[in-house]
Formats: C-alpha cells, sequence, structure tokens
C-alpha cells in the first residue's frame, strides 16, 4: 500500500498477530512490534519517518576582512543547511566596522574574524568523469599539503595557521585521505552564498572536505588562482570531515 497526499495509508490486515512494516527511500525503515489485530476493529497507527542522510557540519567557517583604510561592511551568509552557532551573534547580517589598521568591530567590540557553523544533511564530493577533483595524501603529508595548498591559494601566515591548527590534527585518524577544496564559486555553489556591501576588491572563499581515502580512487589535481589583496579584501576558509561510507559524489 502507498500513502494518500497527506501520508496516510490505508489497509485490511488477516485476523492475526503480526508486525507493520514501512519503507521509504533515503528514510529509516520502520517495523511495528507484533500487533494482534482483531476481526471488526479499526486501528491508528501514527509514525514519523526520519531522514537516514548523514548529518554533515560545516565546520569553523571563518571570515577574516581588511581594509587599507576605515570602512563600515555588512556580511550576509546564507549555508545550504541550518545555522549551528555563529559568533558574534548572526542576526540576519553581520554589520563590521573595520579601521583601518587590521582590526574588525561588530557592536563596538573588537573580534579576528566573523565565525559561523552549521548542519547539513549533503555535500556533494565534485568529480568529472567519475574521476574525484582533489588528492589522495598520506597521513605524514598532510601539513605540507595544506601549507603548499593555502600558499597556493594566497594565505597570510595567520589565516594559514589558524587553518593548519585547527583541521590538521583532525586528519591524522586514517593513513590516507582524499582532500578537495571548494573555492570560490564551487563555495558559493556547494556550501554558503555570501553577499558583502560594499562589493570586496578581492575575496578568496576555501572550504575543504576530506575522508578516509578509498583504493583505487582515480583523482584529478586541483589548480588554484591565488588572490591578488588589495583595498577591501575577505578571507574565508572551512571545512567537513565526511563519514568513511559516505559516497555521494556529482559532477
Amino acid at each position: 500500500s502507498t500513502s494518500d497526499s497527506n501520508g496516510v495509508y490505508r489497509i485490511m490486515v488477516a485476523k492475526q498477530e503480526m508486525s507493520i512494516f514501512c519503507f521509504k527511500p533515503l528514510h529509516n525503515e520502520i517495523i511495528t512490534q507484533k500487533i494482534d489485530f482483531k476481526g471488526g476493529h479499526h486501528v491508528d497507527i501514527h509514525f514519523k519517518m526520519l531522514s537516514d542522510k548523514f548529518q554533515l557540519i560545516m565546520d569553523k567557517p571563518v571570515i577574516y576582512l581588511y581594509s587599507d583604510k576605515p570602512l563600515n561592511a555588512k556580511v550576509i551568509i546564507k549555508p545550504k543547511g541550518d545555522f549551528l552557532f555563529t559568533y558574534p551573534k548572526y542576526n540576519s547580517s553581520w554589520n563590521v566596522e573595520l579601521d583601518g589598521k587590521e582590526h574588525l568591530y561588530v557592536n563596538g567590540k573588537e573580534y579576528p574574524y566573523l565565525f559561523w557553523e552549521a548542519q547539513t544533511d549533503h555535500i556533494n564530493v565534485l568529480h568529472q568523469n567519475d574521476v574525484v577533483l582533489g588528492e589522495v595524501v598520506e597521513k605524514e603529508k598532510v601539513v605540507t599539503f595544506l601549507e603548499d595548498k593555502l600558499d597556493e591559494m594566497g594565505l597570510n601566515s595567520t589565516e594559514k595557521t589558524d587553518f593548519i591548527t585547527y583541521w590538521a590534527p583532525r586528519m591524522m585518524k586514517e593513513d590516507y585521505y582524499i582532500i578537495q577544496f571548494m573555492v570560490d564559486d564551487m563555495y558559493e555553489k556547494e556550501i554558503a552564498t555570501m553577499k558583502i556591501t560594499p562589493k570586496p576588491d578581492a575575496m578568496k572563499r576555501i572550504f575543504m572536505v576530506y575522508q578516509k581515502a578509498e583504493k583505487g580512487l582515480k583523482t584529478q589535481k586541483q589548480e588554484f588562482k591565488r588572490i591578488v589583496r588589495k583595498g577591501f579584501t575577505v578571507i574565508e576558509w572551512g571545512g567537513s570531515e565526511l563519514p568513511n561510507n559516505y559516497t555521494t559524489f556529482v559532477k
């Protein structure tokens, strides 16, 4: 039997003791305990089917804002999921004051960067023609790999240190990892949209996804354009660790 538009099932069962099984793609199946059905009775059973998708964390995206002169900016971020935490508190936007000396203020208080974290049930691992974009990296070479890639994209020493000291310790559990970076337009499409007023003169957005490497995984090395910092500059980075049995790839 299938449900109607309101999600209601109507089935007729034999007079006996039995269980009812319910299945919906991408949801957890439901099996009731045995019920002793009697002749001529009407039984209502209420249940809610929950998604069986992984709940993935968009972990520690941070936004650095720099300006070579005093500037007020409005930052609007919309993740492909639900916020878990923001700091300073996000109320439909952040209104940021930059003093031209690399100091950032929100509501008169100084912060090193803007922080947000969100939860989603889906992050796409990008590939082309069954070849995953990214590289398989040995655990012992993770730090060097991250240093090289972040240098290639133009992060400064503070941004690189913040990134590596946060992520590298989390990448010591497995012998090999597949590491992929979603940068700029890819970040905007797959992770979160961001609107900043006034428009930055330069911006680089970096989101890393990583996972225990599978044997025989075909990969294609990613190459990145280095940011040229000027005037009002914005840098954002974040990442997600994917469970070992999370294998959703998209082109």
